[in-house]
């Protein structure tokens, strides 16, 4: 809750100093969705920092479906009806994954790291991958590759058409100010 109030405050500080924020995605846990009212703690932060929902993109993984998966449902399809934007990430990392995206709204999925060094490496590797770009695409939804740490990967997804690929290859993690 800490680091969605920091997110929260960010924005609020780049909106102030006359800069478009830049995408910023906040994480979910399994507790927060069994233990608070998600609709209203984040309502609440959208009113405290005179924020829109779409300035905050929510953030779960994937294997949050495996437990309490309706009451799961029921929350995030709320946060979507009430304008947030929400990602899965680590897809591909485990069996939920094309049930969990024909049953809630999402707007994105961040394919798993592991998808893309295991399964390029082969032939049929390469076919799971690009088809689960190319399913996603079908559903409209936005593709981000986690996990880009050479040319080859890059190459693999411009010619998949992934839409976001982020990892090392661009940049290592920085600070704020960088």
């Amino acid at each position: 809750e800490y680091m969605w109030e920091q997110a929260c405050k960010t924005i609020r500080a780049w909106l102030d100093s006359g800069i478009e924020p830049v995408p910023l995605s906040v994480n979910i846990s399994r507790y927060h969705i069994q233990h608070n009212d998600l609709p209203a703690v984040f309502e609440h932060l959208m009113k405290q920092y005179n924020l829109t929902s779409d300035m905050l993109t929510l953030e779960i993984t994937e294997s949050m479906f495996m437990n309490s998966p309706a009451k799961l449902a029921d929350v995030l399809n709320t946060l979507k009806d009430r304008g947030f934007k929400l990602e899965v990430d680590d897809f591909g990392s485990g069996f939920s994954s094309l049930s969990m995206i024909r049953h809630i709204a999402v707007d994105t999925i961040k394919m798993a790291k592991d998808l893309l060094d295991q399964e390029i490496s082969s032939e049929n590797g390469k076919f799971v991958s690009s088809h689960t770009i190319s399913m996603a695409k079908d559903l409209q939804l936005q593709v981000v590759a986690e996990g880009v740490e050479t040319g080859e990967h890059v190459e693999f997804l411009k010619q998949s058409h992934c839409d976001i690929a982020q990892g090392y290859y661009f940049a290592k993690p920085m600070a704020l100010d960088e």
